[in-house]
């Protein structure tokens, strides 16, 4: 079933079509959409599921590329330096666009004012696991075995100041456990690291954690949703374990460099829209656990991220006021 577009740029990609130069031309030549992070992540891998047909869509191949390291920051700056002609794009994570210009000051760039958000395409409910060395099925169960025992506890992420990083501090510092931060480059070898016991927490996604859970080496404490996840019925949510925490979902957006024509950057966003409103893709993100989105017109979006950046401004102020 088809979904409704509701942003003002579509008639701005309509009108595309009429105008001469550069942008009627566009595009001749591949598109590169680069995420900051390893591959395997849920971005990744939605995003090798929409190349084909957003490629159709735009009638230029769609070439993913995984540019990791510094916590995202390579590869967003990549595209910060970019020509701004809608050849290069960045889907990145909430950190990227929110977060790191709190954290790292000598960024040389601020990531709201530098790129253009084309649209967010889904948010990533939280899984918050341990190992099956741990003795702990839910929140409760893990609090009390770190409140009565002399085992460390490690929690890792895929850098500092990510998302993940963030919210995994604000979980501890809620439930009074002292704990201390293993940031990876990358996804994989947080969970790799968890299974192995070297870090005993974790939040992330499903779709990174669900082999690992259906083998028996992870265990799910809570899902952080609004309901609980398909794929795991028997894990209760934050809320219902006595935890409001919605904020700490990760969520990842497509975003050009801001001087890209409106009229690419809206014919980018109408592809994109179009193919995410594909029963595959629909299907895809319930298989792993994903919320499409449709945050209607762009003035909402940059609303929303001005509410989110104003949250998080005040939450690294308290995780790395030391």
């Amino acid at each position: 079933m088809n979904s409704v577009i509701r942003s003002p740029l579509y008639g701005l990609a309509l009108a595309a079509a009429l105008l001469p130069g550069s942008v009627h031309a566009w595009p001749d030549k591949p598109i590169t959409v680069i995420i900051p992070y390893a591959a395997g992540s849920s971005a990744d891998t939605l995003l090798r599921q929409l190349s084909p047909e957003v490629s159709q869509r735009l009638g230029a191949t769609l070439i993913v590329q995984n540019t990791p390291g510094a916590s995202g920051i390579i590869g967003t700056r990549r595209v910060v330096q970019a020509p701004a002609d809608g050849y290069t794009l960045l889907l990145g994570a909430a950190n990227n666009f929110l977060i790191d210009p709190l954290i790292y000051k000598d960024l040389n760039y601020d990531p709201r004012q530098a790129l253009t958000p084309v649209l967010r395409l889904f948010e990533v409910p939280t899984v918050i696991a341990t190992n099956t060395r741990i003795p702990a099925k839910d929140i409760s169960s893990f609090q009390q075995h770190f409140n009565h025992t002399p085992q460390p506890l490690n929690y890792g992420s895929p850098g500092v100041g990510t998302t993940v990083h963030l919210a995994s501090q604000t979980l501890t510092e809620t439930l009074s456990l002292s704990a201390t931060h293993i940031p990876f480059n990358g996804v994989q070898p947080v969970i790799m690291a968890l299974a192995a016991n070297d870090i005993q927490l974790m939040l992330g996604s499903l779709s990174a954690m669900q082999s690992q859970i259906s083998s028996g080496r992870l265990q799910p404490l809570a899902v952080i949703a609004k309901q609980r996840l398909a794929q795991l019925p028997d894990v209760a949510t934050l809320r219902e374990q006595g935890i409001d925490a919605d904020r700490l979902n990760n969520w990842w957006m497509l975003a050009a460099p801001r001087q890209t024509p409106p009229e690419i950057v809206a014919r980018i966003q109408v592809a994109f829209q179009q193919a995410l409103a594909g029963d595959s893709i629909s299907q895809h993100a319930r298989n792993h656990g994903l919320l499409l989105i449709d945050d209607g017109p762009a003035p909402d979006l940059e609303k929303r991220l001005k509410e989110e950046a104003d949250y998080w401004e005040k939450r690294v102020s308290l995780t790395l006021k030391d």
